[in-house]
């Protein structure tokens, strides 16, 4: 039997690299693209370069991905914490190109999973439901490219596009960026310093691995199950909690030093979700640990 070509945007990023893998270990072949080439090696991935800030028609994305059965979209442009924001490629890489993305899939009837986040839930203090009120505009301009992609794709489903989009909660796992907070823990645990935390319960967040938000993706591929889903794990974590494993893992025998009061900005979004409905349409969990999706961070693993 013919193993099923999936298409998959930001195959080089930190969650595509996790979802190429789960796909190829499921016995699908891959139809990888991003702006970088990918570093997974197989017989089953073909690497193809999409840029999703050029101009995307039909004809281009068909030279691109040919016959699929599915198109993943995981590839976006994410802004470097710090650095000033190309909003012109903001919008061409994640609302422009998810559009044009889509429109393809839809001629095709095909199923298109898209990647969200559940930063667009307009309460952020609760722990949100599908069903939870999304934000009509975010002042955070990667949020908004979020907001508007969901909203343009939505309205294509009311006209018939095969639509799943997940909102997964606060990805980590190997290829991390080096800005992110969990990066810069994991530094310091490995040159065996002193970490140090401000306002600890400030900064509770639900972390997911990408290998589990990849299964759940699989899932949905797998019997074409179409709906919005959140994917998070069951409960939040502190950096504190981060920064203790961390320690372990590198023997690092420095203390932890807490600093109260020093957060001038407001508490960081927790990104808590429920899961029930990942977990009993697509029956799904999530099967890793904070230690263990730590240690596979450290040793560079996928599973």
């Amino acid at each position: 039997m013919a193993l099923k070509r999936i298409a998959l945007t930001g195959s080089s990023g930190l969650l595509g690299r996790h979802i190429a893998y789960v796909l190829l270990k499921n016995k699908y072949k891959v139809l990888a693209s991003s702006r970088k080439k990918t570093s997974i090696r197989h017989k089953n991935l073909e690497w193809k370069h999409l840029d999703l800030n050029k101009k995307l028609d039909h004809v281009v994305i068909s030279k691109i991905f040919g016959q699929v059965s599915a198109i993943i979209h995981a590839g976006a442009y994410v802004p470097n914490l710090g650095k000033k924001i190309n909003l012109s490629k903001l919008i061409k890489s994640n609302v422009y190109a998810t559009d044009r993305l889509a429109s393809w899939a839809h001629k095709r009837k095909i199923h298109f999973i898209y990647i969200s986040g559940a930063i667009i839930y307009k309460n952020q203090n609760k722990i949100n439901s599908e069903n939870s009120r999304t934000l009509k505009f975010s002042t955070n301009q990667y949020c908004n490219s979020k907001i508007l992609s969901e909203r343009k794709l939505l309205l294509r489903k009311k006209k018939g596009l095969i639509l799943t989009i997940f909102r997964p909660s606060s990805i980590y796992g190997w290829g991390l960026n080096r800005l992110k907070i969990i990066s810069s823990l994991k530094n310091s645990a490995q040159r065996k310093t002193s970490i140090e935390l401000y306002d600890v319960e400030k900064t509770e967040v639900n972390l997911i691995h990408a290998f589990d938000v990849s299964t759940a993706v699989l899932r949905s591929l797998q019997n074409c199950i179409k709906g919005i889903f959140n994917v998070g794990n069951y409960c939040t974590k502190n950096f504190y909690d981060v920064a203790i494993i961390l320690n372990r893992i590198y023997r690092n025998k420095k203390k932890i030093k807490i600093i109260k009061n020093k957060l001038e900005t407001l508490p960081i979004n927790k990104l808590d979700v429920k899961i029930v409905k990942a977990k009993k349409i697509l029956n799904w969990k999530p099967a890793i640990s904070l230690k263990k999706g730590l240690t596979m961070t450290v040793n560079k693993r996928f599973i």
